[in-house]
């Protein structure tokens, strides 16, 4: 099957910079870059996917950590300048 790619020029030259820099043609260059991403894509592996079981579970033992950091940040100060 046969595709066809319109680029602008910018991007066409930086195409063929980089395939005559890898040793291919601009057709393998982007055969390969679509098969990368397309099994990137398919496999999900993000690194949410990866470690979303040991997101939060660590030190603190609070879930909630990246969502309020700043609230959490502002009353860890708090707490430290009632101590003074």
């Amino acid at each position: 099957m046969a595709v066809s790619l319109r680029l602008d020029k910018d991007l066409e030259k930086e195409l063929q910079r980089s395939a005559a820099e890898e040793g291919l043609t601009k057709s393998q260059m982007l055969r390969q870059c679509l098969i990368e991403y397309l099994q990137r894509k398919k496999s999900n592996h993000l690194a949410w996917e990866l470690g979303k079981d040991l997101f939060g579970k660590a030190g603190s033992g609070r879930r909630d950590l990246a969502a309020n950091h700043k609230r959490i940040f502002r009353e860890k100060l708090d707490a430290r300048k009632r101590r003074r």
